[in-house]
């Protein structure tokens, strides 16, 4: 029952990523920094991916689910993201106004 570095590289992904989005998006900035702050809709769906996929990987790789399931699990994840692109940036309003 020995881990191969594939499985300890993947558990720090599982571990950092979502811990370094955390601050990043929380952190103090300077006054002239615009980029987005807090956590919404899209950086929860990250941070479960982050969360997901690697534990589909150490799963598979200790051989706790089959080849099949891995795949359709990998598929859901695929789906769960791409499913929200069109809104994804909000549509600019036009004045009706003119």
């Amino acid at each position: 029952m020995t881990n191969s570095p594939v499985e300890i590289g993947l558990l720090l992904v599982m571990a950092g990523g979502p811990a370094w989005l955390l601050w990043d998006r929380t952190r103090t900035r300077a006054t002239e920094d615009t980029s987005p702050r807090g956590i919404g809709a899209r950086v929860l769906q990250l941070i479960g991916l982050f969360l997901l996929l690697p534990l589909i990987g150490i799963l598979t790789l200790e051989g706790k689910i089959e080849g099949a399931t891995t795949g359709a699990l990998l598929g859901v994840a695929a789906g769960y993201v791409l499913s929200g692109i069109e809104k994804a940036v909000p549509g600019r309003q036009r004045d009706r106004s003119k």
